[in-house]
């Protein structure tokens, strides 16, 4: 156990104590310390034991002080002490020595209440404050808390509010309103992942983001630390920090696992558990180096190793450098095989041995030409002078290249479309997007070609608006004063009418 959250109802009493011990050496093991407040709210709900009021916890960063989280935050949020018929209910602030007042105040009306507890606990258990005033707070505040902070909706009696009901916008306003939920359900872990909309933007367009959910022990003594009910554990893969506790947010199927332990995603034959280098006394110890299944960083100074150690795993696993004809001038083995008055007991005869996961070993000779003689390349290994290489400017197309063959060997077969590499693989997945494209650009051309036909229609609009007025014009001339009969062949034209 690396992380844990110290959880207190509306105080952080409990962290302070424990940062202290962190202080004074204890608790040796926990790397992350965080504060968790837990808040009644103030909504009540019908369980088999009674009424229950609904929680809601706020995660701190540790980077957040206890003064700042008392002074700013819970200062400011308010509990009822008091109603009144004729005024708003008086607030009091939730501070220690006010929930002990309030605790104090119904003991002496309410005798069940005069039970062995403290003041400080019933006033605890009675107080409540509303989720939109946390928030409030939290937002007026943003300068300390902005990013700081997480709020957590435990599942417990959140499916008693009545979906298909009256409750149902108060459920959804609850889950909007978080950014992860407590619960080890493995159908509630999938539903707040998304898992079981149609899709996951439609999940989010309802609920305003993917929920990670979390889990912890929930311990109320000592030995309850750390020991989750039905060892549903809770895995959470960033660094330990706030920020990488946040990282679960983004991306909660891959940041989270609840259970006893993680599911091992690989293939036995592909993992390597350790490496030992066996005949070359003045070059390695014969020593068993074990590695672990997941990132492996080499550390340490210049000259310390490294590079050998890279490459001789590279070498005993067929890496493509080292089954090539040239390119070995650079590496570490290139000059430790080669005998001189600065190496005369060259590296050339040693055996690398790599046992693997499925307990297979790998035992290979270092021969003088340095050329792998395995039947595969079971490691891919990239130097380091080619990854700067490869990095240059000039070498755009190179590192394309090389990302490419990277996305398609991580396709497995049956993602692969039958493609032989990745340019046939592109085409084949892109035909159906293409095609469609093809359509958007027709479509997009022939209402260009309708919106170019308006606009020349609309150009000659004045000109013709000019031309109807001045015909009008002439009409009314015309009915006016119409034109008269010529005198000559009067005769004629009247027998013609």
């Amino acid at each position: 156990m690396s992380a844990v959250a110290i959880t207190d109802y509306f105080s952080i009493d409990g962290y302070k104590k424990v940062i202290e011990f962190k202080k004074k050496g204890r608790l040796e093991k926990i790397d992350l310390i965080l504060p968790n407040i837990e808040f009644r709210l103030d909504r009540a709900i019908d369980t088999s034991k009674g009424k229950r009021r609904l929680n809601y916890h706020v995660i701190f960063s540790n980077a957040v002080t206890p003064e700042q989280i008392e002074e700013h935050f819970l200062q400011d949020l308010k509990f009822a002490w008091k109603g009144d018929p004729q005024r708003t209910e008086l607030s009091l602030s939730i501070r220690q020595e006010n929930l002990s007042l309030l605790g104090a105040r119904l003991k002496k009306e309410h005798a069940s209440f005069n039970d062995g507890r403290s003041d400080f606990e019933i006033g605890c258990t009675c107080a409540t404050v509303s989720p939109s005033r946390i928030k409030d707070v939290l937002t007026a505040k943003e300068l300390i808390f902005k990013g700081k902070y997480l709020i957590v909706l435990p599942e417990e009696h959140l499916s008693l509010l009545d979906w298909d009901g009256q409750d149902h916008l108060t459920r959804k306003l609850l889950l909007q309103g978080c950014g992860a939920i407590f619960s080890g359900n493995a159908n509630t872990i999938r539903w707040a992942a998304g898992l079981k909309s149609a899709s996951k933007d439609e999940f989010i367009a309802e609920f305003k983001s993917l929920k990670p959910c979390v889990h912890g022990s929930d311990a109320h003594t000592i030995v309850g630390i750390g020991k989750p009910a039905e060892n549903k554990f809770c895995w959470i893969k960033s660094e330990l920090t706030f920020e990488g506790l946040r990282q679960i947010l983004y991306e909660p199927e891959d940041r989270v696992y609840i259970g006893e332990k993680p599911a091992v995603l690989k293939n036995d034959y592909q993992v390597i558990e350790s490496v030992i280098v066996s005949g070359a006394p003045d070059w390695f110890g014969n020593v068993t180096v074990p590695l672990n299944e997941d990132l492996v960083s080499i550390i340490g100074p210049r000259g310390s190793g490294k590079s050998a150690l890279a490459e001789v795993i590279a070498f005993a696993g067929g890496a493509g450098l080292f089954r090539a004809t040239a390119g070995l001038e650079d590496t570490f083995l290139y000059k430790a095989a080669r005998k001189s008055a600065a190496n005369p007991n060259p590296v050339v005869g040693a055996t690398v041995t790599l046992t693997w996961r499925n307990g297979e070993p790998d035992a290979v000779l270092l021969p003088t030409n340095l050329r792998s003689a395995g039947a595969e390349e079971k490691v891919k290994y990239l130097p380091q002078k080619f990854v700067e290489w490869l990095c240059a400017p000039e070498n755009t197309q190179e590192l394309e290249t090389e990302i490419e063959k990277v996305i398609y060997e991580r396709n497995k077969s049956t993602g692969r479309l039958q493609a032989s590499n990745f340019q046939e693989l592109r085409r084949a997945a892109g035909q159906a997007t293409e095609a469609k494209r093809e359509r958007l650009v027709r479509t997009i051309k022939a209402l260009n070609q309708s919106i170019a036909d308006a606009s020349a229609r609309l150009v000659l609009k004045p000109q013709k608006e000019l031309e109807l007025k001045r015909r009008q014009g002439q009409l009314v001339l015309l009915l006016k004063t119409p034109p008269s009969l010529p005198t000559e062949n009067s005769d004629e034209l009247k027998k013609l009418v």
